[in-house]
């Protein structure tokens, strides 16, 4: 972690290494939050496959499955557009 203090003069804790602590700061967190997009976008796909192959089939796991990984979709959806929002609102600082 870096600190970062304008108000002394020496060169350590110079306007340069307080924008370089951010930067770091910041490319840590847009790669975290990468990794959780991604994850999330796989999510959506597994859960959609996985709702047409049942789809396909029919029968009785249709009519039991079918509304709970609709769901399970729109929820997967959500918070990979919400982690998008918070990826591109981060990348904007």
């Amino acid at each position: 972690m870096f600190l970062c203090f304008p108000w002394r003069g020496t060169a350590l804790f110079s306007a340069g290494y307080c924008r370089l602590a951010r930067i770091s700061h910041i490319t840590g967190m847009h790669s975290i939050l990468s990794i959780l997009l991604g994850l999330a976008l796989l999510a959506v796909v597994g859960v959609l496959i996985t709702g047409v192959v049942i789809f396909a089939r029919g029968g009785e796991a249709d009519r039991r499955w079918s509304n709970r990984l609709m769901n399970l979709r729109v929820a997967t959806q959500f918070l990979a557009v919400l982690l998008l929002l918070i990826l591109m609102l981060a990348h904007r600082f």
